[in-house]
């Protein structure tokens, strides 16, 4: 990875200067870079968003979308009457 815009003064990172590492609560984060520099990764059914940024934490969601089912033909089957009514 190399990180050519988020050096100061146009000084460059590159991937042996950045090293990923985790809090204890397992929340990731980067050092050897500049101290303000942070990251947000997501993964879900094979596609991957990173978000880097400065300054302040980020934070973003892949999803696959997937069909919704039908409630009412879903309560038909699973619910008493008395309950599909109310």
């Amino acid at each position: 990875m190399t990180l050519p815009n988020f050096g100061r003064s146009g000084q460059s990172y590159g991937h042996s200067d950045i090293l990923f590492n985790a809090s204890i609560h397992g929340k990731h984060g980067l050092s050897g870079g500049p101290n303000d520099l942070r990251f947000n990764v997501s993964h879900a059914d094979g596609l991957a968003l990173w978000a880097v940024f400065r300054g302040q934490e980020i934070g973003i969601d892949v999803e696959r979308i997937r069909p919704e089912p039908d409630a009412h033909k879903l309560a038909k089957l699973f619910f008493s009457a008395g309950t599909k009514s109310s």
